[in-house]
Protein backbone atom coordinates (compact mmCIF):
# COMPACT_ATOMS: atom_id res chain seq x y z
CA UNK A 1 0.00 0.00 0.00
CA UNK A 2 2.97 2.56 1.09
CA UNK A 3 4.88 1.84 -2.26
CA UNK A 4 1.25 2.55 -4.20
CA UNK A 5 1.12 6.06 -2.53
CA UNK A 6 4.23 6.21 -3.23
CA UNK A 7 4.10 5.77 -6.75
CA UNK A 8 1.16 8.28 -6.80
CA UNK A 9 2.63 11.10 -5.64
CA UNK A 10 5.96 10.43 -7.77
CA UNK A 11 3.46 9.97 -10.90
CA UNK A 12 2.20 13.34 -9.78
CA UNK A 13 5.34 14.88 -9.06
CA UNK A 14 6.31 13.95 -12.75
CA UNK A 15 3.38 15.66 -14.11
CA UNK A 16 3.77 18.63 -12.15
CA UNK A 17 7.41 18.79 -13.59
CA UNK A 18 6.46 18.25 -17.51
CA UNK A 19 4.40 21.39 -16.74
CA UNK A 20 6.85 23.37 -14.65
CA UNK A 21 4.91 23.84 -12.10
CA UNK A 22 5.90 22.69 -8.50
CA UNK A 23 3.01 21.00 -6.50
CA UNK A 24 3.50 23.55 -3.34
CA UNK A 25 3.66 27.20 -3.99
CA UNK A 26 4.53 29.23 -1.06
CA UNK A 27 4.05 33.09 -1.26
CA UNK A 28 5.33 33.29 2.53
CA UNK A 29 7.96 30.35 3.05
CA UNK A 30 11.36 30.23 1.35
CA UNK A 31 12.09 26.91 0.07
CA UNK A 32 14.80 25.20 1.30
CA UNK A 33 16.26 24.26 -2.06
CA UNK A 34 16.59 27.75 -4.22
CA UNK A 35 16.02 25.73 -7.18
CA UNK A 36 12.36 24.98 -6.70
CA UNK A 37 11.62 28.33 -5.92
CA UNK A 38 8.39 29.05 -8.21
CA UNK A 39 9.10 31.89 -10.72
CA UNK A 40 6.05 33.56 -12.65
CA UNK A 41 5.63 34.72 -15.76
CA UNK A 42 3.04 36.01 -18.56
CA UNK A 43 3.50 36.34 -22.30
CA UNK A 44 1.17 38.70 -24.05
CA UNK A 45 0.05 37.71 -27.28
CA UNK A 46 0.52 40.51 -29.82
CA UNK A 47 -2.66 41.51 -30.70
CA UNK A 48 -3.15 42.80 -27.01
CA UNK A 49 -0.55 45.11 -26.92
CA UNK A 50 -2.68 47.91 -29.01
CA UNK A 51 -2.94 51.60 -27.50
CA UNK A 52 -6.27 50.66 -26.00
CA UNK A 53 -4.48 48.62 -23.39
CA UNK A 54 -1.93 49.97 -20.95
CA UNK A 55 -0.14 47.97 -18.33
CA UNK A 56 1.04 50.28 -16.55
CA UNK A 57 4.64 49.54 -17.18
CA UNK A 58 6.82 49.05 -20.46
CA UNK A 59 8.67 46.16 -20.08
CA UNK A 60 5.73 44.16 -18.18
CA UNK A 61 5.24 42.29 -21.59
CA UNK A 62 8.77 42.56 -22.99
CA UNK A 63 10.24 40.70 -19.88
CA UNK A 64 7.37 38.14 -20.23
CA UNK A 65 7.70 37.89 -24.17
CA UNK A 66 10.31 34.63 -24.01
CA UNK A 67 8.40 32.64 -21.13
CA UNK A 68 6.52 29.16 -21.47
CA UNK A 69 4.69 29.30 -18.48
CA UNK A 70 1.57 31.00 -19.23
CA UNK A 71 0.36 32.14 -22.65
CA UNK A 72 -2.63 33.72 -23.78
CA UNK A 73 -3.24 32.75 -28.13
CA UNK A 74 -3.06 35.28 -30.56
CA UNK A 75 -6.25 35.66 -32.18
CA UNK A 76 -9.75 35.83 -30.16
CA UNK A 77 -12.88 34.41 -31.55
CA UNK A 78 -15.22 35.92 -29.60
CA UNK A 79 -15.63 32.28 -27.87
CA UNK A 80 -13.49 32.50 -24.63
CA UNK A 81 -10.44 33.06 -23.49
CA UNK A 82 -8.16 30.33 -22.95
CA UNK A 83 -4.71 30.31 -20.12
CA UNK A 84 -2.55 27.51 -21.55
CA UNK A 85 -0.08 26.30 -19.11
CA UNK A 86 2.64 24.77 -21.59
CA UNK A 87 5.45 23.35 -21.31
CA UNK A 88 8.17 21.32 -24.32
CA UNK A 89 5.91 18.27 -24.61
CA UNK A 90 2.08 18.71 -25.89
CA UNK A 91 0.31 18.63 -22.19
CA UNK A 92 -1.87 21.14 -21.49
CA UNK A 93 -4.05 22.30 -18.41
CA UNK A 94 -6.55 25.11 -20.48
CA UNK A 95 -9.47 27.22 -18.55
CA UNK A 96 -11.88 29.17 -19.76
CA UNK A 97 -13.56 32.34 -18.76
CA UNK A 98 -16.88 34.30 -20.33
CA UNK A 99 -16.16 35.43 -23.57
CA UNK A 100 -15.08 39.35 -23.99
CA UNK A 101 -14.84 41.11 -26.80
CA UNK A 102 -11.32 40.84 -28.37
CA UNK A 103 -9.62 44.24 -27.71
CA UNK A 104 -7.84 47.03 -30.07
CA UNK A 105 -11.15 46.20 -32.00
CA UNK A 106 -11.02 48.29 -35.12
CA UNK A 107 -15.10 47.96 -35.66
CA UNK A 108 -16.58 51.41 -34.78
CA UNK A 109 -20.72 51.99 -33.79
CA UNK A 110 -22.08 54.22 -36.36
CA UNK A 111 -22.94 57.69 -34.54
CA UNK A 112 -26.10 59.51 -34.91
CA UNK A 113 -25.59 63.56 -34.69
CA UNK A 114 -26.76 64.76 -31.51
CA UNK A 115 -27.82 68.21 -32.63
CA UNK A 116 -30.13 69.09 -35.60
CA UNK A 117 -29.30 72.02 -37.48
CA UNK A 118 -32.32 73.66 -38.66
CA UNK A 119 -32.21 76.92 -41.19
CA UNK A 120 -32.93 80.11 -39.61
CA UNK A 121 -35.81 81.23 -42.03
CA UNK A 122 -37.41 77.94 -41.44
CA UNK A 123 -37.30 78.57 -37.47
CA UNK A 124 -38.51 82.59 -38.16
CA UNK A 125 -41.55 80.97 -40.53
CA UNK A 126 -42.35 77.84 -37.90
CA UNK A 127 -42.42 80.76 -34.64
CA UNK A 128 -44.92 83.56 -36.83
CA UNK A 129 -47.18 80.44 -37.57
CA UNK A 130 -47.13 80.04 -34.01
CA UNK A 131 -48.12 83.18 -33.03
CA UNK A 132 -50.98 83.23 -35.39
CA UNK A 133 -52.35 80.49 -34.92
CA UNK A 134 -55.47 79.85 -33.12
CA UNK A 135 -55.25 76.69 -31.97
CA UNK A 136 -54.01 75.85 -28.38
CA UNK A 137 -51.18 73.41 -28.40
CA UNK A 138 -51.99 69.85 -26.94
CA UNK A 139 -51.19 68.97 -23.12
CA UNK A 140 -48.39 65.86 -22.93
CA UNK A 141 -49.05 65.35 -19.29
CA UNK A 142 -45.81 65.33 -18.20
CA UNK A 143 -46.18 67.29 -14.92
CA UNK A 144 -49.88 66.98 -13.89
CA UNK A 145 -50.02 68.34 -10.86
CA UNK A 146 -49.24 71.86 -12.51
CA UNK A 147 -52.39 71.70 -14.74
CA UNK A 148 -55.83 72.49 -13.56
CA UNK A 149 -58.29 71.29 -16.12
CA UNK A 150 -61.31 73.65 -16.84
CA UNK A 151 -65.17 71.49 -18.07
CA UNK A 152 -66.75 74.94 -18.85
CA UNK A 153 -64.34 76.89 -21.02
CA UNK A 154 -62.53 76.06 -24.15
CA UNK A 155 -58.81 77.53 -24.72
CA UNK A 156 -60.15 80.98 -26.92
CA UNK A 157 -62.34 81.43 -23.48
CA UNK A 158 -60.34 80.62 -21.32
CA UNK A 159 -57.47 82.77 -22.77
CA UNK A 160 -60.16 85.69 -22.70
CA UNK A 161 -60.76 85.31 -18.95
CA UNK A 162 -57.19 85.29 -18.24
CA UNK A 163 -56.76 88.95 -19.91
CA UNK A 164 -59.10 90.15 -17.89
CA UNK A 165 -57.40 88.40 -15.17
CA UNK A 166 -54.15 89.38 -15.55
CA UNK A 167 -55.07 93.28 -16.50
CA UNK A 168 -57.04 93.44 -12.86
CA UNK A 169 -53.70 92.38 -11.25
CA UNK A 170 -51.66 94.72 -12.96
CA UNK A 171 -53.90 97.75 -12.14
CA UNK A 172 -53.74 96.46 -8.69
CA UNK A 173 -49.87 96.83 -8.48
CA UNK A 174 -48.79 93.14 -8.33
CA UNK A 175 -47.59 92.23 -11.47
CA UNK A 176 -46.34 92.65 -14.62
CA UNK A 177 -47.39 90.25 -17.92
CA UNK A 178 -46.44 89.63 -21.65
CA UNK A 179 -47.83 86.96 -24.16
CA UNK A 180 -44.97 85.44 -25.23
CA UNK A 181 -47.26 83.19 -27.82
CA UNK A 182 -51.45 82.83 -28.06
CA UNK A 183 -51.70 80.79 -25.50
CA UNK A 184 -48.41 81.56 -22.92
CA UNK A 185 -48.02 84.42 -20.62
CA UNK A 186 -44.94 85.01 -18.82
CA UNK A 187 -45.30 87.13 -15.52
CA UNK A 188 -43.48 89.19 -12.99
CA UNK A 189 -44.91 89.18 -9.57
CA UNK A 190 -43.57 91.76 -6.85
CA UNK A 191 -43.86 91.27 -3.23
CA UNK A 192 -42.69 93.84 -0.70
CA UNK A 193 -38.91 92.40 -0.67
CA UNK A 194 -38.69 90.01 -3.44
CA UNK A 195 -40.24 89.02 -6.50
CA UNK A 196 -41.06 86.02 -8.78
CA UNK A 197 -41.55 85.31 -12.26
CA UNK A 198 -44.21 82.46 -13.97
CA UNK A 199 -45.42 80.86 -16.80
CA UNK A 200 -49.32 80.30 -17.48
CA UNK A 201 -50.36 78.31 -20.32
CA UNK A 202 -53.32 77.15 -22.17
CA UNK A 203 -52.96 73.61 -23.49
CA UNK A 204 -55.87 71.48 -25.65
CA UNK A 205 -56.93 68.40 -24.11
CA UNK A 206 -59.25 65.43 -24.99
CA UNK A 207 -60.45 64.65 -21.15
CA UNK A 208 -61.52 67.93 -20.79
CA UNK A 209 -62.27 71.34 -22.35
CA UNK A 210 -58.71 72.82 -21.77
CA UNK A 211 -56.05 72.74 -18.97
CA UNK A 212 -54.13 75.70 -17.49
CA UNK A 213 -51.09 75.50 -16.36
CA UNK A 214 -49.40 78.13 -13.96
CA UNK A 215 -45.28 77.31 -12.71
CA UNK A 216 -42.65 78.98 -11.12
CA UNK A 217 -40.36 80.48 -13.46
CA UNK A 218 -37.53 81.72 -11.29
CA UNK A 219 -37.50 84.30 -8.01
CA UNK A 220 -38.77 83.49 -4.81
CA UNK A 221 -40.97 80.38 -3.94
CA UNK A 222 -43.17 82.19 -1.10
CA UNK A 223 -43.94 84.92 -3.49
CA UNK A 224 -44.84 82.29 -6.02
CA UNK A 225 -47.46 80.52 -3.97
CA UNK A 226 -49.17 84.10 -3.21
CA UNK A 227 -49.66 84.71 -6.78
CA UNK A 228 -50.64 81.12 -7.52
CA UNK A 229 -53.13 81.18 -4.83
CA UNK A 230 -54.29 84.71 -6.12
CA UNK A 231 -55.03 83.39 -10.03
CA UNK A 232 -56.51 80.07 -8.67
CA UNK A 233 -59.16 81.87 -6.07
CA UNK A 234 -60.03 84.17 -9.47
CA UNK A 235 -60.47 81.65 -11.83
CA UNK A 236 -62.76 79.00 -9.33
CA UNK A 237 -64.97 82.09 -8.59
CA UNK A 238 -65.41 82.79 -12.37
CA UNK A 239 -65.61 78.94 -12.71
CA UNK A 240 -62.84 78.93 -15.36
CA UNK A 241 -61.58 75.85 -13.54
CA UNK A 242 -63.22 73.62 -11.45
CA UNK A 243 -62.85 73.07 -7.40
CA UNK A 244 -60.69 70.02 -6.64
CA UNK A 245 -62.28 67.13 -4.77
CA UNK A 246 -59.25 67.06 -2.07
CA UNK A 247 -60.08 70.29 -1.57
CA UNK A 248 -63.28 70.09 -0.94
CA UNK A 249 -63.23 67.73 1.30
CA UNK A 250 -60.32 69.01 3.15
CA UNK A 251 -62.19 72.55 3.31
CA UNK A 252 -65.03 69.57 4.95
CA UNK A 253 -62.48 68.19 7.17
CA UNK A 254 -61.51 71.37 8.19
CA UNK A 255 -64.88 72.24 9.29
CA UNK A 256 -65.40 69.57 11.39
CA UNK A 257 -62.17 69.68 13.23
CA UNK A 258 -63.45 73.25 14.20
CA UNK A 259 -66.05 72.08 15.75
CA UNK A 260 -64.66 68.79 17.29
CA UNK A 261 -62.38 68.82 19.98
CA UNK A 262 -58.79 67.88 19.14
CA UNK A 263 -57.62 64.71 21.21
CA UNK A 264 -53.64 63.82 21.55
CA UNK A 265 -54.03 60.08 22.27
CA UNK A 266 -52.03 58.28 24.12
CA UNK A 267 -54.37 58.75 26.93
CA UNK A 268 -53.99 62.06 27.26
CA UNK A 269 -57.23 64.90 27.29
CA UNK A 270 -58.19 67.19 24.13
CA UNK A 271 -57.86 70.54 23.48
CA UNK A 272 -61.00 72.90 24.33
CA UNK A 273 -62.67 74.50 21.77
CA UNK A 274 -61.46 77.96 20.47
CA UNK A 275 -64.98 79.12 21.15
CA UNK A 276 -64.69 78.33 24.98
CA UNK A 277 -61.96 80.37 25.46
CA UNK A 278 -61.95 83.68 26.73
CA UNK A 279 -59.52 87.03 25.96
CA UNK A 280 -57.97 88.78 29.06
CA UNK A 281 -59.69 91.67 29.53
CA UNK A 282 -56.31 93.05 31.85
CA UNK A 283 -54.40 92.45 29.11
CA UNK A 284 -52.30 95.51 27.78
CA UNK A 285 -49.87 97.08 25.64
CA UNK A 286 -47.86 98.15 28.43
CA UNK A 287 -47.33 94.53 29.38
CA UNK A 288 -44.45 94.18 26.80
CA UNK A 289 -40.83 94.46 27.40
CA UNK A 290 -39.49 97.82 26.89
CA UNK A 291 -36.65 96.23 25.89
CA UNK A 292 -37.88 94.90 22.69
CA UNK A 293 -35.79 95.36 19.24
CA UNK A 294 -38.56 96.62 17.26
CA UNK A 295 -39.47 99.03 19.83
CA UNK A 296 -36.23 100.74 19.91
CA UNK A 297 -35.99 100.78 16.59
CA UNK A 298 -38.79 102.59 16.32
CA UNK A 299 -37.83 105.22 19.17
CA UNK A 300 -34.09 105.68 17.63
CA UNK A 301 -33.84 109.39 15.92
CA UNK A 302 -31.69 109.05 12.91
CA UNK A 303 -29.21 111.60 12.36
CA UNK A 304 -28.18 113.23 8.61
CA UNK A 305 -25.43 111.50 8.31
CA UNK A 306 -26.99 108.18 9.36
CA UNK A 307 -29.62 108.92 6.36
CA UNK A 308 -26.95 109.88 3.61
CA UNK A 309 -24.96 106.15 4.48
CA UNK A 310 -28.22 104.59 4.10
CA UNK A 311 -28.85 105.95 0.77
CA UNK A 312 -25.51 105.15 -0.22
CA UNK A 313 -25.63 101.11 0.35
CA UNK A 314 -29.02 101.34 -1.19
CA UNK A 315 -27.70 102.69 -4.88
CA UNK A 316 -24.38 100.64 -4.79
CA UNK A 317 -24.86 98.62 -7.84
CA UNK A 318 -22.07 97.16 -6.95
CA UNK A 319 -23.67 94.91 -4.17
CA UNK A 320 -24.82 91.45 -4.19
CA UNK A 321 -28.47 91.32 -5.68
CA UNK A 322 -29.96 90.17 -2.15
CA UNK A 323 -27.60 92.90 0.02
CA UNK A 324 -28.74 95.24 -2.53
CA UNK A 325 -32.56 94.61 -2.21
CA UNK A 326 -32.12 94.41 1.35
CA UNK A 327 -30.61 98.02 1.28
CA UNK A 328 -33.33 99.34 -0.86
CA UNK A 329 -36.26 98.07 1.43
CA UNK A 330 -34.76 99.15 4.51
CA UNK A 331 -34.39 102.76 2.33
CA UNK A 332 -37.72 102.37 1.80
CA UNK A 333 -39.02 101.78 5.59
CA UNK A 334 -36.75 104.77 6.46
CA UNK A 335 -38.20 107.33 4.23
CA UNK A 336 -41.68 106.78 5.23
CA UNK A 337 -40.63 106.86 8.74
CA UNK A 338 -38.47 109.83 8.84
CA UNK A 339 -39.38 111.83 5.57
CA UNK A 340 -38.49 115.17 6.98
CA UNK A 341 -35.18 113.80 7.24
CA UNK A 342 -34.31 112.43 3.85
CA UNK A 343 -36.30 115.36 2.04
CA UNK A 344 -33.32 117.53 3.31
CA UNK A 345 -30.69 115.20 2.15
CA UNK A 346 -29.32 117.35 -1.43
CA UNK A 347 -30.10 115.62 -4.91
CA UNK A 348 -31.72 112.59 -3.11
CA UNK A 349 -34.16 112.39 -5.77
CA UNK A 350 -31.23 112.70 -8.78
CA UNK A 351 -29.38 110.00 -6.55
CA UNK A 352 -32.42 107.47 -7.16
CA UNK A 353 -32.98 108.41 -10.93
CA UNK A 354 -29.70 107.94 -11.58
CA UNK A 355 -29.37 104.55 -10.10
CA UNK A 356 -32.46 103.90 -11.88
CA UNK A 357 -31.55 104.49 -15.38
CA UNK A 358 -27.89 102.82 -15.36
CA UNK A 359 -27.78 100.93 -18.00
CA UNK A 360 -26.11 97.62 -16.05
CA UNK A 361 -29.23 97.80 -13.92
CA UNK A 362 -32.02 94.97 -15.16
CA UNK A 363 -33.53 94.39 -11.93
CA UNK A 364 -37.39 95.10 -12.37
CA UNK A 365 -38.26 95.11 -8.20
CA UNK A 366 -35.42 97.42 -7.56
CA UNK A 367 -36.19 99.95 -10.60
CA UNK A 368 -39.87 99.76 -9.06
CA UNK A 369 -38.60 100.67 -6.01
CA UNK A 370 -36.62 103.53 -6.77
CA UNK A 371 -39.60 105.07 -8.37
CA UNK A 372 -42.25 104.62 -5.60
CA UNK A 373 -39.61 106.57 -3.40
CA UNK A 374 -39.33 109.20 -5.89
CA UNK A 375 -43.03 109.76 -5.79
CA UNK A 376 -42.76 109.79 -2.58
CA UNK A 377 -40.09 112.33 -1.84
CA UNK A 378 -42.02 114.21 -4.48
CA UNK A 379 -45.60 114.21 -3.11
CA UNK A 380 -43.54 115.30 0.39
CA UNK A 381 -42.84 118.72 -1.69
CA UNK A 382 -38.98 117.40 -1.71
CA UNK A 383 -36.64 119.55 -4.23
CA UNK A 384 -36.49 117.93 -8.40
CA UNK A 385 -33.87 118.36 -10.54
CA UNK A 386 -35.17 120.03 -13.76
CA UNK A 387 -34.44 116.96 -16.12
CA UNK A 388 -36.22 114.91 -14.10
CA UNK A 389 -38.94 114.61 -16.21
CA UNK A 390 -36.74 113.78 -19.14
CA UNK A 391 -35.14 111.37 -17.18
CA UNK A 392 -38.53 109.20 -16.51
CA UNK A 393 -39.20 109.37 -20.12
CA UNK A 394 -36.26 107.67 -20.66
CA UNK A 395 -36.90 105.02 -18.50
CA UNK A 396 -40.58 104.31 -19.27
CA UNK A 397 -39.42 104.09 -22.74
CA UNK A 398 -36.60 101.71 -22.04
CA UNK A 399 -39.04 99.36 -20.22
CA UNK A 400 -42.17 99.46 -22.88
CA UNK A 401 -40.14 97.04 -24.72
CA UNK A 402 -38.09 94.07 -24.21
CA UNK A 403 -35.10 94.90 -22.99
CA UNK A 404 -31.55 93.20 -23.86
CA UNK A 405 -28.54 92.48 -21.80
CA UNK A 406 -25.66 91.39 -24.01
CA UNK A 407 -23.23 89.88 -21.79
CA UNK A 408 -20.78 88.73 -24.28
CA UNK A 409 -20.91 88.58 -28.10
CA UNK A 410 -23.46 86.55 -29.36
CA UNK A 411 -25.24 86.14 -25.72
CA UNK A 412 -28.28 88.01 -24.75
CA UNK A 413 -30.42 87.83 -22.05
CA UNK A 414 -33.77 89.55 -22.56
CA UNK A 415 -35.84 91.06 -19.89
CA UNK A 416 -39.78 91.44 -21.46
CA UNK A 417 -41.67 95.24 -20.38
CA UNK A 418 -42.89 95.95 -17.06
CA UNK A 419 -46.10 97.14 -16.94
CA UNK A 420 -45.29 98.32 -13.11
CA UNK A 421 -42.69 100.42 -14.01
CA UNK A 422 -44.35 101.86 -16.65
CA UNK A 423 -47.20 103.18 -14.37
CA UNK A 424 -45.06 104.61 -11.93
CA UNK A 425 -43.46 106.55 -14.57
CA UNK A 426 -46.67 107.59 -15.61
CA UNK A 427 -47.39 108.33 -11.94
CA UNK A 428 -44.25 110.52 -11.16
CA UNK A 429 -44.73 112.70 -14.47
CA UNK A 430 -48.50 113.62 -13.41
CA UNK A 431 -47.01 114.99 -10.04
CA UNK A 432 -44.55 116.97 -11.57
CA UNK A 433 -47.10 118.29 -14.02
Amino acid sequence: MAQNNESSNNNNNNNNNNMGIPDQISWTKQPEDSSKAYRGATSIARGFQSDAISFGAASFGKNAAHSEAISFPSELSGGAIEINFTSPSDSSVKSSYPSIQPFGSNQQKPQQPLIEVVASSDVASSKQHELKSDEAPSYDGFQPHYAYPSATMNPMQMKQTLNVLLTDLVESATIDYYEKSPFVYAGRAYGKYDDCEFLLSIFADESCECIVELRRSSGESFQFANIENSILSKLRQSGAIKQLQSQCELDDDQDDADNDSVGFGFGFGSLPSLDTMELDSNFSTTDMDDDDDDHKLDSLELNTQAAMQILADAVDLQSMRDVLRSDIAHLNEQIARNEEMFKAIPDIINTLIDASKNDALYDCWAIKSYLGMISHLISCQTSAPSNVLDSIQDIQTRWSHTVINQVAPGVNFEFYPSQQIVRNCEQIMKQLK
